[in-house]
């Protein structure tokens, strides 16, 4: 996966240092913002700390909400 982001270095890292910074940058992302299909759109920061329990509460009723306002018509 991480060759396949966009802003991989394709060409090497600068120094050690560089190659650090920017893996410690993926895992941020990859951990907090990455909402993965294989976890149902959350990230694994979100499952982990069970907070995604009410996230996909929260969605089910939308989902619902908006289902019946569409059965109505």
């Amino acid at each position: 996966m991480l060759k396949y982001r966009a802003e991989y270095p394709h060409e090497g890292f600068e120094s050690l240092e560089a190659a650090r910074k920017w893996a410690a940058e993926f895992v941020k992302w990859y951990t907090y913002e990455h909402q993965h299909s294989g976890l149902n759109f959350v990230t694994p920061h979100q499952v982990h700390t069970g907070e995604y329990v009410g996230i996909l509460e929260k969605r089910k009723e939308v989902y619902e909400l908006e289902r019946s306002k569409h059965l109505e018509c």
